[in-house]
């Protein structure tokens, strides 16, 4: 099976057990796999914004910032349409929300690989996530944004 397939297979079953259609699984490069190939600046990286999402936030991922996410159809209805970001953590933001609305995210170890040629900047795009995961925090809690828009 490879890896969309993985995936995709998870949110399915998420969603059927949830009775109502609701489900999200996101891969993870960090679930107890050894096939992952990145750089050790990516690796260092990667880790302290897991620890940054687990503290802010309160999640228990090992890994919010993988690319691939799927959404059933229903919990992409709910949580897209709240949704603020549009930067670096707009998935984490789609996370919070899902966890706000009582949405299952399951979490499936996928085989990984840095691309040598990608151009993004780890440092300036790291600082980005962070300022705006605290805004993510601040924002619902103190009611600037709220999620009740979510919750059908």
């Amino acid at each position: 099976m490879n890896e969309i397939e993985k995936v995709l297979s998870r949110v399915k079953e998420t969603s059927q057990k949830s009775g109502k259609g609701l489900g999200i699984a996101i891969g993870s490069r960090n679930a107890g796999q050894d096939n992952v190939e990145r750089r050790a600046i990516r690796k260092l990286l990667n880790f302290c914004m897991g620890m940054l999402v687990r503290f802010v936030l309160g999640f228990g991922f090992q890994d919010t910032q993988c690319g691939f996410k799927i959404f059933s159809r229903d919990a992409a209805k709910r949580v897209f349409p709240t949704q603020h970001l549009e930067r670096w953590a707009f998935d984490v933001e789609l996370l919070y929300l899902a966890r706000q609305s009582g949405i299952t995210v399951s979490e499936v170890p996928v085989a990984w690989h840095d691309v040598e040629s990608s151009h993004l900047n780890v440092i300036d795009a790291s600082l980005t996530m962070a300022r705006d995961m605290l805004m993510v925090k601040m924002l619902y809690t103190f009611g600037v944004w709220r999620t009740r828009d979510c919750s059908w």
